[in-house]
């Protein structure tokens, strides 16, 4: 069992952030873009929605990084997330 604090560790099992996987969801349409620039490294982040109650994040970089979140039961809640979560890359 990990270590992992709460605010990476939704149902408190130890194991950070194990809903993402190496998959990369693709379905949906994108509904969000927000882009930026830190030093060399260009941050993308966009909620994607594939039906009323299913809405994912997708994060990438420039570096290569590229991974898409857990479903969301909406657009709010998928944003609330990614402000909580990520928003430090686009500062």
């Amino acid at each position: 069992m990990g270590t992992a604090p709460s605010s990476v560790d939704d149902d408190r099992d130890g194991l950070a952030c194990e809903y993402l996987t190496s998959a990369i969801r693709s379905d949906g349409s994108r509904i969000f873009n927000n882009q930026a620039n830190r030093g060399n490294v260009r941050y993308t982040m966009e909620v994607w929605r594939v039906n009323a109650t299913d809405v994912y994040l997708r994060i990438k970089s420039s570096q290569g990084m590229d991974f898409t979140t857990r479903s969301f039961p909406s657009d709010p809640a998928a944003r609330e997330h990614m402000n909580t979560y990520y928003r430090n890359l686009l500062r």
